[in-house]
């Protein structure tokens, strides 16, 4: 996903109320710029631009993990204009022979590239995850640990309202989960612990993965630092998170860093708590009673009958024979009637609130 806004409706999302305070950690270039989509018929109208100049902008700056699309797009390996259509439009079937020009075949990983990018774009799925609101529609669930909530995923999930994420509700759709969980983490950031964390994973790397990271790394945070800072903090080798100035200073101008922040979650969050099935299993009250025997017994309680036209098709309702139980629904339509709540029809408004104030006065 590239690191750039549009010139369509956009609204910075609120802030996450998750991590440390704000003023913990430096704002600035380094953050990645989250963006929401205003739905309506505005969006429905420049979604396809929208999606072309991702598709561009793809090809050419690919990320780091895309790096040989660039490499192929300036060898003339990929026909540009193909790969575009390829990505964004829906109707026009994914065929390797019309997107390259070169003698190269797509290898397994690029071909699944393309197939990512284009379930993306072409179906839609990156323009709804760009129309909800972090904190508001979906987030990561920060309840405390100690706070038993029944779920314990790091993935963002369904929020009931502001701030109030949903006790056991998740996405079903993974890479829409993916989407969000990106959105979510990028937009509150992360905490001292997970971006302490981030750079023991680099630092257990090899030598040249550190310093090909972190020097991504510093290049998105270097204008928000010092000077002093920055010669703390120019290379990988410099960096000793045990000590606590050092660990304070890279909480400080790493917690926001897009780089920062994706690194953790390919690292962390996404192997730890992504899942995928093979079959969705969905049941209703229908399937609770179906076992395929007709004779099959099912028990249960109902004080009244109101409901039975409602149970499934393999379920009756046997009266009882106790004269207490059969006499239920009298005694609530009894208790229903007497209670009663007196109403009037008023016909004429202005001579009623006329009435209303000159008995009140």
């Amino acid at each position: 996903m590239p690191r750039r806004d549009t010139t369509h409706d956009v609204k910075e999302p609120p802030r996450g109320a998750g991590c440390e305070a704000d003023d913990e950690r430096v704002h600035g270039d380094h953050e990645y710029s989250v963006i929401q989509l205003m739905p309506g018929p505005d969006l429905q109208d420049d979604t396809r631009d929208f999606h072309e100049c991702l598709a561009r902008a793809l090809l050419y700056e690919p990320p780091a993990e895309m790096e040989w699309i660039g490499r192929w797009v300036q060898d003339g390996y990929l026909a540009v204009e193909n790969v575009v259509r390829c990505l964004i439009d829906p109707t026009v079937a994914f065929d390797d022979a019309s997107m390259l020009t070169g003698p190269h075949p797509l290898e397994d990983s690029y071909r699944d590239h393309l197939l990512a990018v284009r379930g993306l774009l072409a179906h839609g799925t990156l323009v709804h995850s760009l129309t909800l609101r972090n904190r508001v529609d979906h987030g990561v669930d920060r309840v405390p640990a100690h706070v038993a909530t029944g779920r314990r995923t790091k993935l963002s999930v369904p929020f009931r309202a502001s701030q109030t994420p949903s006790e056991r509700a998740e996405f079903s759709h993974s890479d829409l989960g993916i989407i969000l969980t990106s959105l979510a983490y990028t937009s509150d950031g992360l905490s001292s612990d997970q971006c302490l964390e981030a750079f023991g994973i680099l630092m257990g790397q090899n030598l040249h993965a550190q310093e090909r990271s972190y020097s991504r790394w510093f290049e998105l945070s270097k204008s928000a630092m010092q000077n002093h800072e920055r010669q703390k903090l120019d290379r990988v080798a410099k960096v000793d998170i045990t000590n606590s100035q050092v660990a304070d200073l890279v909480v400080r101008y790493y917690a926001r860093n897009s780089e920062v922040v994706f690194f953790y979650l390919n690292y962390v969050i996404f192997p730890e708590a992504t899942r995928q099935f093979p079959h969705r299993l969905l049941a209703k009250p229908w399937h609770l009673c179906d076992t395929g025997q007709p004779r099959s017994s099912r028990c249960g309680f109902s004080g009244t009958n109101d409901t039975r036209i409602t149970l499934p098709g393999q379920v009756s309702q046997c009266g009882s024979p106790d004269p207490e139980l059969r006499a239920t629904n009298g005694k609530m339509l009894d208790m229903l009637l007497a209670t009663q709540r007196p109403c009037t029809v008023v016909k004429d408004i202005k001579e009623a609130l006329r009435s209303v104030i000159v008995d009140h006065k």
